[in-house]
């Protein structure tokens, strides 16, 4: 029962985040001009990790990559869903605001760039592909987060573990030390009455040897 409230509050939580992914047409100027473009989001990700994941996905297309001033370019990509005519890509990643990134990709068909008026069938191809690289790449970023904050509380417990364990041998040694000190106690107490009794003894002793000094005394 646990482990089906698990899968199903897992599916839920994708299925929601992966709705707040969304894929926009905008213009955007890149280093050969402004182009219509298809943006998307990508939470929960630092720019640096977007940039790198990016920079896979696109080498995964084929074609000549080459990446120059934060400006990704891939020369004659090939893709089977987006025609038998290579085509040529324009990404980059900006801030959107603050802590939150958007990667937006321009797509030359070969003298058109790519739209959803005059391209819909590729143009929704291409939103498909750019919508499951943002979903994979937030998820990777919160896999690794998590893997991250794993390893930090694993050294907590092993910190807090190593104190656990020092603590215990402190007290097991003011346990020795108190059993010490209760023995000693009783020991001393021991030593007085043996101390007593041999006082008297001593002091017999000194009776019977002036006993016998006088007896010595006597002959002389």
């Amino acid at each position: 029962m646990k482990f089906f409230i698990s899968i199903t509050t897992l599916f839920l939580y994708w299925m929601s985040f992966s709705q707040s992914i969304l894929v926009k047409e905008t213009n955007f100027n890149f280093s050969n001009g402004k182009h219509n473009s298809l943006t998307v989001n990508v939470p929960h990700a630092e720019l640096s990790y977007i940039n790198k994941q990016l920079k896979g996905e696109l080498k995964d297309w084929k074609g000549k990559y080459k990446e120059s001033k934060g400006e990704h370019s891939l020369k004659l990509a090939d893709q089977k869903e987006m025609g038998e005519k290579p085509f040529d890509v324009y990404a980059r990643v900006f801030e959107s605001s603050k802590n939150n990134y958007e990667i937006v990709f321009a797509i030359d068909l070969g003298g058109a760039y790519l739209s959803s008026d005059e391209h819909n069938q590729q143009y929704q191809v291409m939103v498909k592909k750019i919508k499951k690289l943002a979903m994979n790449i937030s998820k990777k970023s919160i896999e690794k987060e998590l893997d991250n904050e794993k390893e930090k509380l694993k050294d907590l417990e092993k910190q807090n573990k190593n104190l656990l364990k020092e603590e215990n041998k402190l007290s097991k040694q003011i346990e020795d030390y108190t059993k010490q000190i209760e023995e000693n106690k009783n020991r001393i107490q021991d030593l007085k009455k043996m101390k007593e009794i041999k006082s008297n003894e001593i002091k017999n002793q000194e009776q019977v040897l002036k006993k016998v000094e006088e007896k010595k005394k006597r002959l002389n």
